[in-house]
């Protein structure tokens, strides 16, 4: 019998030894590293380019072959996962995150590398990509990701659905009320008193209240970040129009009129297949929806308009970025994918594919961009989308004293609850406020070590609001929302930097900045996890 079980435990060794070496890090002759990122075919294109741009660039091993192996993983790219991973030790060399708040959830647990060295040092730095997505990728002058690609909120119009209804083309640019009286005919003119709710005719599918309440001069937070902006009046006009689109004029559908529509969920959702057959004229969304949108071959000469406006014009600007693990023992790799990501061959595959804009904006001046030879039914379409995300593109607003997941949730319910009728529109926005505000003063309670930004943020936030009241204009460095920032200065009331008002210093900087090769503590960021 023990010959039986001896044999047995050599049997299991040699598969298990078998087993490692099949793993793809371990029977690969080179480094490899891993980038977590979503289920889309255009990936493997993407990682055999960087594989031959490697190469290109010089960067190869002995045998002049690339340097390293990078290998997709998509197992792994819900979020969740991605924290657990990380603050446990053993998160992926590289990972895709969406926007500035998952950015800057993680970076504050220690699981990012900083980026500054590496990224000026590889052409991948804040100067080589869009000046307004310094709030997406990097916190307090620190640069944690370099885009995959970016995304503009914009109108997709389908000048057929006009002309079809007999209705004048759309504006490049227009007002709420332009909007809203273009809508009235439009749906008046495209519908009949007969027509079954599974045909009927809508003026756009969705409008983003975002940009609507910015376009009134509000924000979600004051200009420090240290009390919410919701009950300033922009976000009120924003939630009652939103409502008018929906309930009176019939301009965008109601919950019910897209339950009574019958389509196929594709890539995008619903919304890409009532515009592809014709049931809504114009859509909310971003150069991404044209991956879907060119496999309807009766949609031609499609435009990108601006949202419109209630006094400024502006649109969301944010990201799908790539972040390096400050656990990876393939950094000096990882950073030079994220350089990849910024070289004219990575570029020119977003370009191509439409996978929204190009994280480097030189790429936004080719005629392959421009004028694609293969579509030329959308030349009237990419010039118009990039010039919105340059010209009136904001990042998002974000406060240290609270995640913006948070305020999401909160602000969703109540818009609800006043949709349908369950709140008025003042409770509806006092609640929203008063939710926001006692979260920040609960993440303040909870983390002490906040309490002294916090109150620094409060003494310059009353200087800010004099300055305001009193009409002058207001220094670029106290203002610490991106809004904020672009507001003022594109309405000509941002002011040079100051000295800070008294008890509004920053503190005195102690130590120096860590260095992006600094040894990662995966305790340390589990109990920093624990405590965000």
């Amino acid at each position: 019998m023990k010959y039986l079980f001896a044999a047995s435990l050599v049997v299991l060794l040699l598969c298990s030894v078998g087993l490692r070496l099949s793993f793809p890090d371990v029977s690969s002759d080179k480094p490899v590293i891993y980038w977590i990122t979503d289920k889309n075919p255009a990936r493997v294109e993407q990682v055999d380019t960087f594989h031959r741009w490697l190469v290109k660039e010089g960067h190869v091993d002995e045998e002049g072959e690339a340097v390293c192996e990078l290998r997709i993983d998509t197992s792994n790219s819900d979020n969740t996962k991605k924290v657990i991973q990380s603050v446990s030790g053993v998160g992926s060399d590289v990972m895709d995150l969406y926007a500035g708040y998952n950015m800057r959830l993680m970076s504050s647990m220690g699981v990012l590398a900083p980026l500054n060295e590496p990224a000026e040092r590889l052409g991948f730095s804040l100067d080589d990509t869009f000046e307004v997505l310094e709030p997406e990728i990097s916190v307090n002058g620190q640069q944690y990701m370099y885009p995959c690609n970016v995304t503009a909120r914009t109108i997709i119009a389908n000048p057929a659905a006009f002309e079809a209804a007999g209705q004048p083309q759309p504006p490049r640019r227009w007002t709420i009320e332009e909007f809203t009286e273009a809508g009235r005919a439009y749906v008046a003119a495209a519908n009949r008193p007969d027509t079954p709710p599974s045909d009927r005719r809508f003026f756009v599918d969705q409008m983003s209240i975002d940009v609507l309440w910015r376009s009134f001069g509000s924000s979600a937070f004051n200009e420090t970040g240290t009390a919410s902006g919701f009950n300033t009046g922009g976000y009120k006009q924003a939630l009652r129009q939103q409502k008018q689109w929906i309930y009176e004029d019939g301009i965008m559908p109601t919950p019910d009129d897209l339950a009574a529509f019958a389509t196929a969920q594709g890539y995008g959702g619903a919304s890409l297949q009532l515009f592809g057959r014709g049931n809504f004229a114009m859509l909310t969304g971003g150069r991404y929806f044209l991956i879907q949108l060119r496999q309807f071959p009766g949609l031609r000469g499609l435009r990108a308009i601006e949202l419109p406006h209630g006094g400024f014009p502006n649109t969301t600007v944010n990201t799908r970025a790539a972040a390096v693990y400050a656990g990876s023992e393939g950094k000096p790799y990882a950073y030079l994918f994220l350089a990849y990501l910024a070289s004219d061959d990575y570029n020119a595959l977003i370009v191509r594919d439409a996978d929204a804009l190009p994280p480097n904006p030189a790429a936004l001046r080719t005629e392959a961009f421009l004028r694609p030879p293969d579509h030329p039914t959308e030349w009237e379409f990419h010039g118009p989308q990039a010039e919105a995300a340059v010209t009136i593109g904001i990042g998002g607003a974000y406060s240290p004293f609270v995640q913006k997941t948070e305020i999401l949730r909160e602000r969703e319910a109540f818009e609800q609850l006043y949709m349908i009728g369950r709140l008025s529109l003042e409770e509806a926005v006092l609640r929203t406020d008063a939710a926001v505000n006692r979260r920040i003063r609960s993440t303040v309670e909870r983390k002490p070590d906040l309490r002294p930004e916090f109150l620094r943020r409060q003494v310059i936030q009353t200087a800010v609001d004099e300055r305001r009241d009193a009409g002058r204009p207001i220094p670029a460095n106290w203002i610490f929302n991106a809004f904020f920032k672009a507001y003022y200065e594109r309405t000509g009331r941002l002011g040079p930097d100051e000295p800070f008002p008294a008890g509004g210093e920053p503190p005195a900087q102690a130590g120096v900045a860590a260095s992006p090769d600094t040894d990662f503590d995966s305790d340390t960021a589990t109990a920093t996890a624990e405590a965000a």
